[in-house]
């Protein structure tokens, strides 16, 4: 499968500001990619050493005790070489395609130089995602 090293993990938030002002600010990591509007915002944010921290904005819930029954994990991510040989390996050991392979650009933010991307639900139901890059 070639995996290269971890690359991020994402997460959601229903308090866009606290938690930049959290991760960014109060720890330090500094954003290298940033796209959306609210209430539907993302960064990526460089913890320092060329992994990320991915944080998605969801708008609050009504139920207080949604935050206790909804997870604010997204997935676990991994760089690698190709990441069209990584679904197939991770399909051949049981893994179920989420999202096929595809490039993406980040709302234009990287047009010239897209990663690739593809995700698979591992059978403890885990959401991995396979991350192809030179640029981030």
């Amino acid at each position: 499968m070639n995996i290269t090293g971890f690359h991020h993990i994402a997460f959601r938030t229903s308090d866009w500001d606290g938690a930049m002002k959290f991760w960014r600010d109060g720890l330090g990591f500094s954003p290298k990619l940033e796209w959306g509007e609210a209430p539907n915002r993302a960064a990526m944010l460089d913890l320092g050493d060329g992994n990320y921290f991915e944080i998605f904005e969801r708008e609050p819930s009504n139920n207080d005790n949604a935050q206790e029954s909804e997870s604010t994990a997204l997935h676990w991510c991994v760089r690698v070489e190709n990441c069209d040989e990584a679904v197939k390996t991770a399909v051949a050991a049981g893994a179920t395609v989420s999202m096929e392979p595809k490039n993406v650009d980040f709302a234009g933010k990287l047009a010239h130089n897209q990663p690739r991307i593809a995700f698979v639900k591992t059978p403890g139901g885990i959401i991995v995602e396979f991350f192809q890059s030179d640029v981030l």
